[in-house]
């Protein structure tokens, strides 16, 4: 690098030179005059807008300014707020409506201005030379790639001739030099016009990302942690900033691993497949509440904004607004009205109503523990005591009802429990897409109205399209009514929108097998299962991908691999009786058959599985008859019988038709 090389920070009409520590407007230095007398830009003062134009578009709080630019020194607090008063007197800034340095009440200061580094050869030598080249505030607004552009030309065409006529003395020649900057001027000129009239207008300010990860907030101190608020400011802002289209945002599912203290950013950037992270801390002390956030690019960990936030929980909202608002403009993004308001769009006004949503939440979210999953349906309903327009905190205790259902609640009346909260909460919000999926949920899974069940789902992703468990919902639905195909377009597109997320994988698998698409169905298996090796249903669907395609023996290892997790006993399973029968070992199949049909006797077995096995013998009337003796007990898998191929032996019978269309599944 050339002795004459520097670095400048260019932003509006002003330079500032880091090196000579100046700052400098049209090539001149600034000096503010007063009262006859000519006041310079003290060091401290430069020292100060150094700092805040290096971290442009950042809020910097007071503290670390104040020990940036006093280190190991007490000053007062009105030493800091004299220096920027300083600032905006040289700038000609303004305290309100400012166009360089924005007041953060309470907290520090940000430079709002863009930005531009620049170092180069040429410009240090206009600069020794004092030579000044006025050009329309346009050319600020070129494209990178024209001002690259001109950077080039110029050190080819005006750089090395003057350097040239210079030879190898270090002083250089001032005729060549003078010509060296009068081409400067000639070329920038004519390349800026060239330019403009070739690209047209400057494009807008370009997206820093096309996805990002809300990392799970962690308390501030450990020893006080509030799981649910922790999960709750976490999931708030992922709803929030799902609204908006141009940016991917990683659900609340697939980030949930990250919650523990000391994660390495970058790792986990990586792992989800995004460009930016948002992580952050948070404490509820009393009636107020703290955070601190921080956005950051995975690429180099480069931290782009933090900021902190010390408010009542009251609040609460108007902080998640805050936040929201301050990354979609981190992220360079535009948002139309709707998106606006959806982004702005608050479900309750109540903080304590909030805070019993949030711990609602967070217990249904308790997988393996039952009585936790329960306690879920308290506080839902202490929500809605607390706000009975909380439209949200219905449409939840709707699906804690019909996941409770499946578990810790008789059926039938959870499916109509379900139903009629999923119903109060569409009457309060018509636009609701997670009401509209909850009953959905309910009309697929309780009731089997699958026309029904399609449009509500249907209408959820529509509201949430980057919500990932609608696709899934959608494609169970599609794959009840044999639209196998759509099904897998579904599972993919959640699958982009959440691609690390262990069942979302397992039910690509699924879905591949239902679409007769085998090997991409094995070919999906493995990478599910290096996700999470023991996954059940995978090893499962493949071992009937392998039937299907004959490779009974590794159809076979599939199936020595499933049988330990579901902890089922050999003799006794279904799928390797099936498998069995699909091989010609038809004693062991016959074999496996018997001892289900001794443990339905007893009233422990299902008649679904030995449906299967009779099919897999080619017994299409035993297994037609089992068949309806399941449906006669509301056998859940009998939903699948449009896609599964195990029964393509049997569509061409008059009785399955009939059987199809009893269980309320379209043609």
């Amino acid at each position: 690098m050339s002795d004459n090389s520097r670095l400048f920070y260019e932003f509006g009409p002003f330079r500032l030179d880091e090196k000579e520590r100046r700052l400098l407007r049209d090539g001149e230095e600034v000096i503010f005059r007063e009262n006859g007398r000519a006041e310079r830009l003290t060091p401290k003062a430069f020292d100060l807008l150094l700092l805040l134009v290096k971290q442009s578009g950042q809020m910097v709080g007071r503290e670390e300014l104040m020990e940036r630019i006093w280190p190991g020194t007490f000053v007062e607090d009105n030493r800091l707020s004299d220096n920027v008063s300083t600032l905006r007197k040289f700038l000609s800034d303004r305290t309100r409506n400012p166009q360089f340095i924005e007041t953060i009440p309470k907290y520090g200061y940000r430079f709002v201005a863009d930005v531009r580094e620049v170092r180069d050869e040429a410009v240090a030598l206009v600069e020794h030379t004092k030579t000044q080249i006025v050009i329309e505030e346009e050319i600020e607004t070129l494209p990178a790639d024209a001002a690259n552009a001109i950077g080039h030309r110029f050190r080819e065409k005006a750089v090395a001739p003057a350097l040239a006529a210079a030879g190898t003395s270090r002083r250089l020649n001032p005729m060549a030099l003078a010509a060296g900057c009068v081409l400067l001027a000639a070329l920038i000129l004519a390349t800026y016009f060239g330019l403009k009239a070739r690209t047209g207008p400057p494009a807008g300010k370009a997206p820093l990302a096309k996805s990002i990860a809300i990392l799970p907030f962690k308390p501030l101190v450990s020893s006080t942690g509030d799981p649910a608020l922790e999960l709750g400011m976490t999931d708030a802002l992922i709803t929030k900033l799902s609204n908006i289209r141009q940016v991917v945002v990683r659900p609340t599912s697939s980030v949930l691993k990250y919650a523990s203290e000391g994660q390495d950013l970058r790792a986990a950037g990586d792992e989800l497949k995004v460009d930016i992270l948002l992580d952050g801390k948070v404490q509820k002390v009393g009636d107020r509440i703290r955070l601190t956030v921080q956005l950051v690019r995975v690429d180099d960990g480069m931290p782009l904004w933090a900021d902190k936030f010390d408010e009542k929980f009251t609040n609460i909202f108007e902080v998640q607004d805050r936040i929201s608002e301050r990354v979609a403009s981190q992220l360079a993004l535009r948002l139309s009205d709707d998106e606006r308001d959806r982004v702005a769009k608050r479900y309750t006004q109540d903080a304590e109503a909030y805070q019993f949503y949030l711990k609602g939440r967070y217990a249904l979210d308790q997988t393996s523990f039952l009585e936790e999953r329960q306690k879920s349906v308290g506080y839902f309903n202490q929500a809605i005591e607390k706000d009975p327009r909380y439209a949200l905190a219905y449409a939840w205790l709707a699906n804690a009802h019909t996941i409770l259902g499946n578990t810790g609640l008789p059926r039938k009346e959870a499916g109509a429990k379900a139903k009629s909260l999923a119903l109060k909460a569409l009457e309060m919000d018509g636009e609701l897409g997670d009401a509209h999926m909850a009953l959905g949920a309910v009309l697929l899974f309780h009731e089997r109205d699958l026309p029904a069940a399609g449009r509500e789902i249907k209408r959820a992703v529509e509201l949430n399209p980057r919500e990932p468990q609608g696709h899934n919902l959608y494609s169970e639905y599609l794959i009840d009514v044999g639209r196998v195909g759509e099904a897998v377009a579904e599972v993919e597109r959640a699958l982009e929108l959440d691609p690390t997320s262990l069942g979302l994988n397992s039910d690509m698998v699924k879905s591949f097998y239902y679409a007769r698409r085998y090997d991409e169905a094995l070919t999906h298996s493995r990478k599910a299962i290096a996700l999470q090796p023991n996954n059940l249903w995978v090893h499962h669907f493949a071992a009937l991908a392998y039937a299907q395609k004959a490779m009974y023996g590794e159809a076979f290892g599939e199936i020595n691999k499933a049988l330990p997790l579901c902890k089922c006993a050999r003799e006794e399973d279904p799928t390797l009786g099936y498998v069995y029968a699909l091989a010609g070992r038809r004693e062991e199949a016959r074999n496996v058959l018997a001892r289900l049909r001794k443990q339905t006797a007893q009233g422990e077995g299902d008649p679904f599985s030995i449906a299967l096995v009779h099919t897999g013998l080619g017994d299409k009337e035993q297994a037609l008859a089992w068949l309806e003796r399941a449906r006669a007990v509301r056998y859940p898998w009998l939903t699948e019988l449009n896609a599964d191929p195990v029964w393509d032996s049997l569509r061409d019978q008059p009785r399955f038709a009939r059987l199809v269309a009893q269980t309320n599944i379209p043609r």
